[in-house]
């Protein structure tokens, strides 16, 4: 008959494959899978008709950081105890402001846990934003990863920061350990508005645990004007090495600039290696003067 059911103690289902119906027609269905757990079925046969299962809150006041919901993972019965019995794992729902007519923005938050109950790690906001835990990890393992786009779309690396002088930055690693230093990167340095800026390349050659730093370790950069900057080695030269011709568009010029160093010298070095001997020309200007030779017979 119709009407309320209290229960003051424990209801059991002691069959297995026991179903419990909810609705007039019987249509959603908690069913029992022995030795495994529960399906929620929707049993109506019709197109298109599928079982939803909703978290609520009944506050009246969301706030900012206030969760609708939580799903939780556990071993409580593990008999190590400690923290074998924290939560592992959680997926939760939390608001990212206050509740209004027009905002309902809100995060999922994923979480888990190492030798603690479970904390966040990752999070997917209203934007559509996918954030990795900004706060302490640093590195995600995989033996590949592939991330394909559309022939109209991309990888964006994005400084939020929007501070002139910071990096928006891919790192590099090459070590036998989830935590290495890493020791090459390729970023955008911000320099004004709408994220313009130079492209930099940066090596750190120590092998150290120290990471590469994209300000002292710049070896190259592509400048937002256009320009091409190479980094000076050790020996005060920047050096191009390898095969191939180098084109100069017409009404262009190779431009050599000894910078800051009061009467310093630039020559561009021409060297050709066979094998009996070297020859090199060179042509510059040193100090005052314009300066140009031509070496055979070894250098």
């Amino acid at each position: 008959s119709d009407g309320d059911v209290t229960l003051t103690q424990d209801l059991e289902l002691q069959h297995d494959g026991a179903i419990l119906s909810f609705g007039a027609d019987d249509e959603i269905q908690f069913i029992h899978v022995a030795d495994t757990g529960l399906v929620l079925k929707h049993a109506n046969t019709a197109d298109d008709k599928f079982p939803t299962f909703t978290l609520q809150t009944g506050d009246t006041d969301i706030a900012q950081g206030d969760k609708l919901g939580r799903i939780e993972f556990q071993a409580p019965d593990e008999g190590t105890g400690t923290d074998a019995v924290l939560v592992a794992a959680a997926i939760e729902a939390r608001s990212e402001g206050d509740f209004s007519s027009s905002n309902n923005a809100t995060s999922l938050i994923f979480q888990t846990g190492a030798s603690e109950t479970a904390t966040e790690k990752m999070k997917i906001t209203s934007a559509g934003l996918v954030g990795i835990d900004t706060g302490t990890i640093d590195a995600l393992s995989a033996a590949k990863m592939t991330i394909n786009v559309d022939n109209s779309g991309g990888l964006v690396i994005n400084n939020i920061g929007q501070t002139n002088g910071e990096h928006g930055t891919i790192f590099f690693a090459s070590h036998a350990t989830s935590s290495a230093a890493v020791k090459q990167g390729i970023g955008v340095k911000r320099g004004g508005d709408f994220g313009v800026g130079d492209l930099v390349f940066a090596v750190d050659s120590n092998a150290d645990s120290s990471s590469v730093s994209m300000g002292a370790d710049k070896k190259m950069s592509i400048r937002q004007q256009g320009d091409l900057s190479i980094q000076m080695n050790t020996t005060g030269f920047s050096n191009f090495t390898g095969f191939g011709t180098v084109t100069i568009a017409d009404e262009s010029s190779i431009t050599l600039t000894s910078g800051s160093h009061a009467g310093g010298a630039n020559h561009l070095f021409v060297y050709e290696t066979g094998t009996g001997s070297n020859c090199r020309y060179y042509f510059g200007y040193n100090k005052s003067a314009i300066e140009t030779n031509l070496e055979t017979g070894g250098i």
